[in-house]
């Protein structure tokens, strides 16, 4: 899968260098991370880098820049766009048609022996990566060709990027809820020997992709409860087993089906350790006894998982 990374979101629009940076921190590189991780490939163009990050100073002049240890974000910046771009200038080998003619609210009128971004997004994945910007706050562009209109999704940040992902039917539930969760200090475990989420084990293929974005509207509510301290009852409920207290994500499915995260709190951060999905209201003891092995096995304070 591409991305395209829209060269007209970079037009100077940042007051300074350091709005910039802070933009980096918070947005940007959460996004080129999960871009990353779940293995998708950003391509730019010749002039991505000439575009201006403020009045005076090109996204090349930034990244090139002898002083750029001084910016731990442009370093991330820099060290993540060499790992997620891979023959990364579409230039070379563009997909726009040529006799086609193509036009956008930005651009205007344009032909297709001139190709953009935008009509190279079309012509690919239809996936769109803006920077922050007033023209481009949009999850969904429109790009003509022809006589026809077409969408864009556009990305924004990594919740964004994951709903796109998953209507592609490019990443797992967990894969989904994590992203969704992290601002909140909410992680997923992996099973080491196969690098897979506890969650998705015997679940991930029995739900279709409706059932997973239900279930993130809710994982959603649930998150903003944990962050405010405004939890709703329906979506969580504690379980004691055997000396230990831990916790499940509740959601209802279709088909009257259930469906539990169990997680454990560990400080600030909540551990989601496995998933059930059911059709009966009791939770299953050897459920129960599965959790309560793996919060033993679980390593004290706030050591990495």
């Amino acid at each position: 899968m591409n991305v395209v990374f829209n060269d007209y979101s970079l037009d100077g629009q940042f007051e300074s260098i350091d709005t910039f940076l802070d933009y980096l921190a918070n947005c940007v590189l959460d996004i080129f991370s999960a871009i990353k991780k779940h293995g998708v490939i950003l391509l730019k163009s010749y002039v991505t880098f000439e575009r201006k990050v403020t009045n005076d100073a090109q996204l090349y002049d930034l990244i090139r820049a002898k002083e750029i240890n001084r910016f731990p974000e442009m370093s991330a910046l820099r060290s993540l766009l060499v790992e997620i771009t891979d023959e990364p200038f579409w230039d070379e080998s563009p997909r726009t048609e040529a006799t086609a003619g193509y036009q956008t609210d930005v651009t205007g009128n344009f032909s297709g022996s001139e190709p953009n971004c935008f009509s190279e997004a079309l012509e690919r994945d239809r996936l769109l990566l803006s920077f922050r910007h007033n023209a481009f706050g949009s999850q969904q562009l429109t790009v003509r060709k022809n006589d026809d209109g077409f969408v864009l999704d556009n990305i924004t940040d990594s919740a964004v990027f994951a709903d796109f992902l998953m209507q592609r039917n490019s990443i797992t539930l967990a894969g989904l809820l994590e992203i969704h969760g992290r601002a909140a200090d909410i992680i997923f475990l992996k099973n080491r020997s196969t690098q897979k989420y506890y969650v998705d084990e015997n679940i991930d293929d029995r739900l279709k992709i409706e059932d997973k974005m239900q279930i993130k509207d809710d994982f959603c509510n649930f998150v903003n409860g944990k962050i405010t301290g405004d939890m709703l009852r329906r979506l969580t409920k504690p379980i004691h087993h055997r000396s230990i207290t831990f916790y499940e994500f509740r959601t209802t499915l279709r088909d009257s089906r259930e469906f539990r995260i169990f997680y454990h709190q560990q400080g600030d951060r909540w551990i989601c350790l496995c998933g059930l999905l059911k059709t009966t209201q009791a939770t299953p003891n050897y459920i129960k006894n599965h959790v309560y092995d793996m919060i033993r096995g679980l390593p004290k304070g706030s050591c990495t998982l």
